[in-house]
């Protein structure tokens, strides 16, 4: 019988059975959680694909030169069918990424051909002149 979790095996150890014991240290060929896809075809940014980094605000790295090392469009969690962009980037040697729901970083990014990874950028705050003072942000 499958469950939605894999097929059921009646023949599996017991629970004390399927521990390892403390001494036994190796996970070659298991799998981690994170290299799973998902039932529509997509797959997780898994763990073998991640590098450590630290996450930055944009406006910790405004008019400072970095390092855009990828670029992933991601759905939003708020229920509202809207994306948000996950931006690996590096500075001053270390890595971080930032998350911006922006139109403007979203929409230069669509406009351009060929862009390949890594390349050097600086992000700047723009305030619209058009009596609002709304700020945005973009490339540059």
């Amino acid at each position: 019988m499958n469950s939605l979790f894999g097929p059921k095996n009646n023949n599996a150890p017991k629970q004390e059975e399927q521990r390892f014991s403390s001494n036994e240290t190796t996970n070659e060929g298991i799998h981690s959680f994170s290299e799973f896809g998902y039932k529509d075809g997509r797959f997780s940014q898994g763990s073998a694909e991640r590098i450590p980094r630290e996450n930055i605000k944009i406006k910790d790295i405004i008019d400072t030169p970095i390092t855009i090392t990828g670029v992933h469009e991601r759905v939003s969690k708020l229920g509202n069918g809207g994306t948000y962009l996950t931006i690996d980037l590096e500075k001053d040697g270390k890595n971080y990424y930032c998350n911006t729901s922006g139109k403007t970083i979203k929409k230069q990014l669509e406009d351009r051909v060929g862009i390949t990874y890594p390349f050097n950028a600086t992000i700047k705050e723009v305030t619209k002149q058009d009596g609002s003072n709304l700020k945005y942000y973009k490339l540059s």
